[in-house]
């Protein structure tokens, strides 16, 4: 991602700090001349390892999707625990490699809202689950950044990992 600067807001600051913190890790390990393999992760989501109060980003974010404080977007997901097992199958690949961890395709909102809604019913009731909204699906920008359409391709890749995204 030559594109992302830190002085265009956080997204593009969060992108470009984790280029240059692969490109740095990449250095170090051939300065150090041991072995490095890079995983990318998309959007981390999954059970926690313990109890949690919720504010973690990421939980944070889909209580407030459940509360209906926010509406629902469509994002890359990689479950925490392929995320784990991708580092467990990591740690004896090929030096060099690069691989994503992630679905290949971004789910619709109103998918997401839908199971969301579903999952809100049985555990808080079928009135709080009303209140869970989705955005609408962009027309607009890259297609393969459209829900639906595929983003990345990493599937094959993950493979040669023994590795499957859920």
């Amino acid at each position: 991602n030559g594109q992302s600067r830190p002085e265009n807001g956080w997204g593009e600051a969060y992108q470009y700090s984790k280029v240059e913190s692969e490109l740095r890790a990449k250095a170090l390990a051939d300065e150090l001349k041991v072995g490095f393999v890079s995983l990318c992760p998309s959007f981390i989501l999954g059970p926690e390892r313990g109890p949690s109060d919720g504010s973690g980003f990421s939980v944070s974010m889909v209580l407030s999707w459940m509360r209906g404080e926010q509406k629902v977007r469509s994002l890359l997901i990689a479950d925490v625990r392929d995320v784990a097992a991708a580092h467990l199958a990591a740690a004896k690949a090929t030096p060099g490699q690069r691989f994503i961890v992630s679905t290949e395709v971004r789910p619709l909102p109103e998918e997401v809202a839908q199971v969301l809604r579903e999952v809100v019913s049985s555990a808080w009731g079928s009135e709080a689950a009303k209140a869970i909204r989705a955005t609408s699906p962009p027309t607009d920008g890259p297609a393969c950044m459209r829900p639906g359409a595929q983003e990345v391709q990493c599937k094959e890749r993950l493979g040669e990992l023994q590795i499957h995204c859920r």
